[in-house]
């Protein structure tokens, strides 16, 4: 205690002696020159390696030197892909910052973008940190491509020894200085930079299946309520289409044992008018009210969807002689899509509600209108069925990314949305793709469950899935296996690959794991005989069961 008493008292000396300085000192850059650490959220090797093309010798950005708009000048720090960085400038005194400036190149041919947002922060101790405030991303029209755009924050008087600029980095993100401006010392008027110290960080490791957090669900199946994906029509599911995927059947169609334990229910792509139920593009493109009133009525509608769903556990309940068993569910939930001008009148008043995001705060308050219409909507229709062998764990996000333009808006929806499920003891799940936008700050949106799509399978680069265990690993998540069935000897060994990955980066036990396939796939190889059952059906359940082991690849 005496030591803190004395190193207080210290303190309170040294500002007092800064503030003495301060008086009549003009405004300066009172950074330029000065030390700074730049800290990559969840380090990994792959965003290093990128980086040493365009590297920080630990001066460039406070040297006081711009760089041209050519992004192979060595006056720009490069930083690739993967997470958000921290830079912390060290000031060597607290001084009284007035205003703080960073430039950043556009430069969209060579995936050099703009930041979605700047957190800046200040701290007297470099321990508690007080946040200043956040400049967001200024819209992809604003600023033309091969141009520099400065995030500013002034109108400051906050008295700090240290500034934090926090950068989330989308592809690329090139950066060629950090300029603090204000007078040295601590001026008569300004208030000493409080706050909260930083959370420990969390240590590496998957997502783990079957926790209280995750809602108890192991391996979920992604079921969408309609026709293949791309293609609008009312393809529905009944009991017989359920089966192969709430238990495991043998070549006669009995089942074995249970299979997936969770099942995920999501729009298909398209509504029956066409228009997208996930989507941010034009106006007329986009879902709205009517398109997700059809999607809630047909989950609900009887023999049908959730309906055959719940007699299809009831049948390998009876069949595997397990009473007590229920089937984990995840519903789903709207997307106010930014792009929704005219969603349609969800609370009766008349006025159609217009989810244009560049309404800023009057949209944010129609979206949350939506959601609060769709969510109580459906959680009373599941609450009047009474499905005897279902258990509702969560709700959906359905978009893959956190949007660049619109992510201020998309960031309030998520953690409404989040509020929502929480608020009814439910989770909320989200299955981005790999380096979707945000996909690391999930805990701070307020999601639960998040499982990452390598894209291994739709794509011609290299290395995805090892690439998405060290992020996913890095950030806690799970990962999304993609299968691609029926198309051939390329797309077969790119599913071995899928499931030798589980084994070899290990995830395939212990780990929340989410399924892709395309519609009813799985179902129809456990109808087959020979290699495609094996390849989609029989591998699936060793995978789910543990017991895979690496195969060789053709």
């Amino acid at each position: 205690m005496l030591r803190k008493a004395i190193g207080f008292m210290v303190l309170l000396v040294w500002l007092a002696q800064g503030t003495v300085a301060a008086q009549g000192v003009s405004e300066a850059n009172v950074a330029l020159g000065k030390s700074y650490t730049v800290v990559m959220r969840y380090d990994n090797e792959g965003s290093r390696k990128d980086e040493r093309n365009y590297p920080d010798s630990g001066g460039e950005l406070t040297d006081g030197k711009l760089a041209p708009t050519s992004f192979w000048n060595p006056a720009w720090v490069g930083f690739a892909q993967g997470f958000e960085r921290r830079i912390t400038v060290d000031l060597e005194e607290v001084h009284t910052v007035s205003r703080i400036w960073a430039n950043f190149l556009k430069q969209s041919d060579a995936g050099i973008h703009l930041p979605r947002f700047v957190l800046f922060e200040a701290s007297a101790d470099g321990t508690h940190w007080e946040r200043l405030g956040r400049v967001n991303y200024p819209g992809e029209a604003a600023v033309a491509s091969g141009q520099t755009f400065p995030y500013e924050l002034a109108d400051l008087n906050i008295a700090a020894r240290y500034v934090r600029l926090t950068v989330p980095v989308a592809v690329w993100v090139f950066m060629d200085e950090v300029e603090i401006y204000g007078t040295r010392g601590v001026a008569a008027n300004a208030r000493l930079a409080q706050g909260e110290a930083d959370p420990e960080p969390r240590a590496p490791g998957y997502m783990k299946a079957g926790t209280p957090e995750v809602g108890g669900a192991h391996h979920i199946i992604l079921l969408p309520a309609g026709g293949r994906a791309g293609q609008p029509g009312d393809q529905l599911w009944r009991v017989e289409d359920y089966l192969p995927y709430v238990a495991y059947l043998d070549a006669n169609g009995t089942p074995l044992d249970w299979m997936f334990d969770t099942v995920l229910i999501s729009p298909p792509k398209y509504a029956e008018s066409g228009r997208e139920y996930a989507s941010r593009a034009s106006v007329w493109s986009v879902g709205n009210m009517l398109d997700w009133q059809i999607f809630h009525d047909t989950l609900f509608r009887p023999n049908m969807q959730l309906d055959a769903l719940n007699k299809a556990v009831a049948r390998a309940k009876e069949a595997l002689g397990d009473s007590d068993y229920k089937l984990k569910v995840i519903l789903a939930t709207v997307y106010p899509t930014p792009a929704g001008r005219y969603f349609g009148d969800v609370d009766g008043d008349g006025v159609s509600e217009n989810l244009d995001y560049t309404r800023g705060e009057e949209a944010l308050a129609d979206a949350r209108k939506v959601a609060d219409w769709f969510f109580h909507m459906l959680l009373s229709s599941w609450e009047q069925a009474a499905f005897e062998h279902l258990e509702l764990i969560g709700v959906y996000w359905q978009m893959e990314d956190v949007g660049m333009a619109t992510s201020a808006f998309e960031e309030a929806m998520i953690r409404y949305t989040s509020d929502l499920a929480h608020a009814h003891g439910l989770k909320l799940f989200w299955i981005p793709y790999i380096r979707a936008g945000l996909y690391y700050d999930w805990e701070r949106l307020g999601i639960d469950g998040v499982m990452m799509q390598p894209n291994h399978m739709f794509s011609t680069l290299t290395n995805l899935l090892q690439t998405n265990a060290e992020l996913t690993y890095a950030a806690g998540m799970g990962v999304e296996m993609e299968a691609d069935a029926f198309k051939g000897p390329e797309k077969d060994r790119k599913w071995i690959e899928y499931l030798n990955a589980g084994v070899e980066y290990g995830y395939m036990e212990g780990t929340l794991i989410g399924w892709y396939q395309h519609f009813k796939d799985f179902a129809r190889a456990s109808r087959m005989e020979g290699r495609n059952r094996q390849l989609y059906y029989d591998y699936v359940y060793q995978f789910i069961q543990g017991t895979y082991t690496v195969q060789p690849v053709e």
